[in-house]
């Protein structure tokens, strides 16, 4: 969604986030949408759907079930501002 939080947390640095559960979760969101900085914060929210639908797909009963056509996956931006 627009304003994402996680997003927004993403751009900065993992040591500035005050939590340290969440530091991993975003570094390893940083890792994995590349040079964030160079990205706005909408284009590394649409990126993050992209992603997390990639991630659905590396479970084998949801990749299989996408392949035999008996389920799809949809990634949804929400832009509510």
């Amino acid at each position: 969604h627009a304003n994402c939080g996680a997003m927004k947390a993403c751009l900065g640095s993992v040591e500035d986030i005050p939590f340290p559960g969440l530091r991993g979760w975003i570094g390893d969101i940083q890792s994995e949408l590349g040079e964030v900085g160079s990205h706005s914060l909408t284009e590394l929210a649409q990126l993050n759907v992209t992603r997390q639908i990639l991630h659905l797909m590396s479970y084998p009963v949801v990749r299989e079930k996408v392949e035999s056509g008996t389920l799809r996956l949809h990634g949804w931006f929400y832009d509510v501002e």
